[in-house]
């Protein structure tokens, strides 16, 4: 046998060893994907991690064995009276019978809406218990099932707002969310319109587009980025600029068609109280974190908005009533108006100023009305009759 073969067959018997010593070495036994790197030493399970040994396949052994860490660590503590000991055992106890029942409540619901399509109400709302039930609408009524969201924008430098009578900002500010870090990079407004002057109706446009945006974030909680593509079919639904082009003539017209736009897309059957204070959310948004920033939440909206649009038009298929021309066409014309912010930055604080007198319009058109019907509501004040038949 020559060297040359000799050197193959021993390369060829290391091959197989090495080989032999990767197959020998196990797999992690609770993902069952990760390589195992320890060994559990009360039940010799292989794992990977800590994230897999304190995984619910191995909960109980790795709880047992911290139980009789801490309880053998009691046993060596001297100091610790036997009274303490035994309330420390009991406090274990009910955790231990709490963690049962949690469990037990969890496979019950599960195992209630299994099959069932989540997002049939009327399906779901059968499978919950007369409790379970009663825990919801008791959470809906009293705002404690969900969070409020306090919205980003009403957070500004002191004595920058305007004195509101009923409305006051104080405590939102604090309270308010981070601001989204969002940016556009866009061309400057003259390298856009070149030679041109932009039109003086640009800004009800852009009043149009906040206005959509403020109300849907409302709407949803501020979960608008959760389902950012639906949000942008909101966007241009609820704006008759993005959808349409269409611009109008005054301040006026502009919020009063796009806030029958949002309702009529929502399938809202009025314009509540709700509705009008986006009016607000509007003037916020307008007035900037402080006097040197005035364009910043506008610019931070609107690319917002751009993001939500740019997801929609990423979908394989869009709703009817959009198409991906008309998406496109969306974007641009948000772009422009991040531009124009830029540019016409002067012009934010008598804008702001001009939004806040409509909702002040509005909101005491709001409260006669309401002082109305209740004049005319039957407490204390029956109704006037009225002969049904009138002699001729």
């Amino acid at each position: 046998m020559t060297t040359s073969m000799q050197s193959e067959i021993r390369t060829g018997a290391n091959d197989l060893q090495y080989n032999g010593m990767l197959e020998l070495k196990k797999k992690c036994g609770v993902c069952l994907k990760t390589e195992s790197k320890y060994t559990c030493p009360r039940c010799n399970l292989s794992y990977c991690s800590l994230l897999c040994y304190n995984s619910t396949k191995h909960a109980g052994c790795s709880e047992s064995f911290y139980k009789d860490c801490f309880l053998q660590e009691m046993k060596s503590k001297e100091a610790v009276s036997t009274s303490e000991k035994l309330r420390i055992l009991e406090m274990i106890k009910n955790l231990d019978e709490d963690c049962v029942d949690e469990a037990e409540f969890d496979d019950s619901l599960h195992s209630r809406l299994e099959g069932i399509n989540l997002d049939d109400h009327d399906s779901v709302w059968e499978k919950l218990t007369a409790d379970e039930q009663a825990e919801f609408l008791d959470g809906v009524k009293n705002g404690t099932l969900v969070d409020e969201w306090k919205p980003w924008w009403t957070s500004h430098e002191k004595n920058l707002v305007v004195e509101l009578d009923e409305s006051s900002v104080e405590g939102k500010c604090a309270t308010s969310s981070a601001i989204p870090q969002r940016k556009l990079n866009v061309p400057k407004l003259t390298e856009l319109l070149k030679s041109k002057e932009p039109s003086p109706l640009v800004s009800n446009n852009l009043v149009e587009v906040l206005y959509t945006y403020a109300y849907h974030c409302r709407k949803y909680n501020g979960a608008t980025t959760d389902l950012p593509s639906e949000s942008g079919f909101n966007l241009i639904s609820g704006s008759t600029f993005l959808l349409n082009g269409l611009t109008r003539p005054s301040l006026e017209e502009a919020l009063e068609i796009t806030m029958s736009a949002c309702s009529n897309h929502n399938r809202d059957t009025a314009v509540p109280h709700e509705t009008i204070e986006v009016l607000l959310d509007v003037y916020h948004i307008l007035l900037g974190p402080d006097k040197g920033n005035v364009t910043l939440y506008t610019k931070v909206s609107l690319a917002e908005c751009h993001s939500y649009c740019t997801a929609l038009k990423r979908c394989r298929e869009l709703p009817s009533t959009v198409n991906r021309t008309l998406v496109k066409n969306a974007l641009r014309k948000l772009e422009f108006l991040y531009a124009w912010a830029d540019h016409a930055f002067l012009e934010f604080p008598v804008l702001a100023l001009r939004v806040f007198g409509i909702y002040k319009s509005k909101i005491s058109l709001f409260s006669e009305h309401e002082m109305h019907k209740m004049s005319r509501s039957h407490q204390g004040h029956p109704p006037v009759k009225r002969d049904l038949i009138t002699e001729l």
